[in-house]
């Protein structure tokens, strides 16, 4: 269950379904939804209310339908064609329409968005997220304005996805492979019976739920019986959620309604012996998860904030200013590690997969999603998982030992050997001079093509930039690929599918290579700066 994205290999987040287009014939099956929501009292209002009032077992939320009529008839009117009551009916149907897709504070959140939309399209702030704009021409189509037509209008809506938020979010992700990696070897050294039990929630998060994608939920209600043992693998069992989202923060504790169990064949792995010792050091409480309550005289679940809490205790102990992690810091361009999320790191997982080239069917199911088409919501984290991943390589090599620091010294001297461009005077490879036709050790490297990934080639920073651009273009045209055979008829999807699988498969590893690149030189200056620092 080998972790790719700690050792090689996150952008903005998108998703993509079946557009579904509301008919006038299926108005009576649209009340009868609703008809059923209330009578479960999930929805506590009438139909023809301007906002429902709706209840999870956790929480209540309200769903407001109500707009600025006076600025959609400047907005929106035009393009839609719809008087402003229609356009209300039109969102309730809709909303009953995703209602077993996310959960109620999610769907809250997307109403409004919409509503947004209705009075602000045009104007020069209104911004929204990619999925956000992925849901707002999903009601557009919902409501039977035609596709080409829905392209147009969404084209001139702004995307927030800023080099300030890219950066944040490679900072973001350079956090969780540290705290990953740190547990790691906190796990694999001496460790006190309570200590384990403490951090093994943390634990069993930065292993399993780097690997699987699981949402923060679902780990929660991991079942106590969640592995036995075959011939060299691991039969793992969790629970998934029966509702989908891009964002899920409330525990919800109706576990036999809400959850279905899964079963994944896995290599056996050190997770699974410190998931037994952790249930032999827990078996006085009896429990039907994994994890022990947070209150035993209520049996409570944990929910996501004790995990967030954990994370934010542990990073406090052992991750902010731990010199160990000087160069990510410097790498990721951070004065500090700034607190992070756990619901926030299940893309890793995914990228892990797609980078592993799992293929797309085994990434659909370890995702536990229902079509394919949502598997494209991941693709689009790639490109900072790869740096940080990078950085991340580096990093653990630095902490292996001073050969390593000795080792990245020889190549910044070896920058003397440069001509005057900054070009290698050729290839320093050993067997080059022999057998200049020889191209074995390139072979071994990886780097026929083009040389980065060789330890012989130092690219100059023109050089890394013109080459990341370039393949970074290749990745997004793959990723595009992948979302065109996504949208293609079903019968045509698979083959599709598949081939865009393994060009996105392509382009990642290539990136990665330059990536490596790329990092290894801004370690051979931060080597540089250390040696300056400690001489003077």
């Amino acid at each position: 269950m080998d972790n790719a994205a700690r050792n090689n290999k996150y952008d903005n987040l998108c998703f993509a379904r079946k557009r579904v287009v509301f008919l006038q014939s299926e108005t009576k099956q649209y009340q009868l939804a609703f008809e059923k929501l209330k009578q479960a009292r999930t929805i506590q209002s009438e139909y023809s209310d301007s906002k429902w009032l709706c209840s999870a077992q956790t929480y209540i939320c309200e769903i407001i339908f109500q707009f600025n009529e006076v600025l959609y008839e400047s907005h929106c009117k035009t393009i839609i064609g719809l008087r402003p009551e229609q356009v209300t009916d039109l969102l309730k149907k809709y909303t009953i329409h995703i209602f077993n897709r996310f959960v109620l504070k999610t769907i809250a959140g997307l109403v409004k968005r919409i509503r947004d939309f209705l009075t602000m399209y045009g104007e020069y702030n209104f911004q929204v997220y990619l999925y956000e704009k992925i849901i707002i021409e999903e009601f557009l189509i919902f409501i039977g304005i035609p596709a080409e037509k829905v392209k147009e209008i969404t084209c001139l809506i702004k995307t927030k996805n800023s080099e300030t938020s890219q950066q944040r979010e490679l900072a973001h992700l350079s956090t969780y492979l540290v705290i990953a990696q740190e547990l790691e070897d906190m796990f694999r050294g001496p460790l006190l019976d309570e200590e384990f039990v403490k951090w093994f929630p943390l634990r069993y998060w930065s292993t399993i739920g780097f690997t699987i994608p699981q949402r923060v939920t679902e780990m929660i209600v991991t079942p106590y019986d969640c592995l036995r043992r075959e011939t060299n693998v691991v039969i793992f069992k969790i629970r998934r959620t029966n509702l989908k989202g891009p964002s899920e923060k409330i525990v919800r504790h109706n576990v036999e309604d809400d959850y279905t169990i899964t079963e994944y064949r896995l290599p056996d792995h050190e997770i699974f012996y410190q998931i037994e010792k952790y249930k032999e050091l827990t078996k006085e409480q009896i429990r039907g998860t994994l994890f022990v309550f947070k209150d035993e005289k209520t049996e409570s679940l944990m929910e996501s904030k004790d995990i967030n809490t954990l994370i934010q205790e542990f990073m406090n102990s052992y991750i902010i200013g731990n010199p160990k992690y000087d160069f990510v810091r410097f790498a990721s361009g951070l004065e500090e590690f700034d607190y992070v999320n756990a619901g926030d790191a299940r893309p890793i997982a995914l990228v892990n997969l797609f980078y592993q080239d799992f293929g797309g069917e085994v990434c659909r199911q370890l995702a536990g999603h229902e079509h394919l088409d949502t598997t494209a919501f991941y693709y689009t984290n790639i490109k900072n998982t790869i740096e940080a991943s990078s950085i991340m390589s580096i990093q653990k090599q630095m902490n292996r030992g001073t050969t390593n620091l000795k080792a990245l010294m020889l190549q910044v001297s070896n920058r003397s050997k440069l001509n005057p461009d900054g070009h290698q005077q050729g290839c320093r490879s050993q067997r080059r001079p022999f057998d200049t036709g020889d191209i074995k050790d390139c072979l071994d490297n990886n780097c026929c093509e083009d040389c980065f990934g060789c330890r012989y080639y130092t690219p100059t920073e023109r050089d890394l930039i013109i080459e990341i651009e370039k393949r970074e273009k290749k990745l997004r045209s793959a990723i595009s690929g992948l979302i065109m055979s996504i949208d293609a008829e079903p019968k045509a999807q698979s083959d599709d599918f598949c081939s865009a699988i393994l060009e996105t498969h392509t382009a990642i590893a290539r990136l990665s290579r330059a990536s490596d690149s790329k990092v290894r030189e801004q370690a051979k200056k931060w080597v540089e700066d250390q040696s300056i620092v400690m001489n003077d």
